[in-house]
């Protein structure tokens, strides 16, 4: 067996699932290795603790890393905000985004950019509404992974001046800041729709099929 690369991370957990054993398997965005699976034992998890297997808690821990898998030793974390206490609606929307990312970034692939974005968009939760921090964040997602939905709006994919203006101010929206302007319900339907036809648009590139969940 292969000496295994011992590693500190810090990350988002995104989804958790069962794995061998009574443990986990985990996938995560890393800062320092982006996108990452690893197995967390049944061993760890009862030593500490329960908290990073709820998807968006942040966590710092260290892992043996081998050529097609890595297992964790040890971690810490806490929650950037609780999903279990959105509607179901915004719940949804916010699983769309575990997915999106998923679909967009290849695994042991560093991105500074979406790490960030995922960071900046899970604090904002609770401050703003949780429905267009997602909608904002899986547009940002996208432009950082080379699928902006701005840049590629045209006659086939028309939007009114209204939401065209409503999707560049979600595009340029800078976290923590008041966002400028008003959100009508109409225009950001509008712009749910036009990135519903987007992705469709873009699923044979994007690899996987993604579909918007806010209209």
């Amino acid at each position: 067996m292969p000496t295994p690369q011992i590693r500190n991370l810090e990350g988002i957990v995104l989804r958790a699932a069962k794995g061998s054993e009574g443990g986990r398997s985990l996938s995560l965005f890393t800062r320092e290795m982006g996108l990452i699976r690893l197995t967390l034992p049944r061993a760890v998890m009862n030593r500490c603790g329960t908290g990073i297997l709820l998807s968006f808690a942040h966590v710092r821990l260290s892992a043996a890393l081998y050529p097609e898998y890595g297992v964790i030793s040890q971690y810490e974390g806490s929650l950037l905000f609780d999903m279990m206490k959105l509607s179901y609606e915004d719940m949804t929307c916010w699983y769309y985004v575990i997915e999106l990312v998923l679909a967009l970034y290849p695994v042991g692939q560093k991105e500074d950019e979406a790490y960030d974005i995922l960071m900046a968009a899970a604090r904002a939760v609770e401050e703003r509404n949780p429905r267009v921090i997602a909608f904002i964040a899986a547009v940002k997602l996208l432009a950082a992974a080379g699928y902006d939905p701005v840049e590629a709006i045209e006659d086939t994919l028309a939007l009114s001046e209204g939401a065209r203006d409503l999707l560049n101010r979600f595009r340029g929206y800078r976290w923590g800041s008041p966002f400028e302007g008003s959100i009508s319900t109409s225009l950001f339907t509008e712009c749910a729709r036009y990135l519903d036809r987007f992705l469709r648009s873009e699923e044979r590139r994007v690899g996987k099929e993604c579909r918007s969940r806010w209209s």
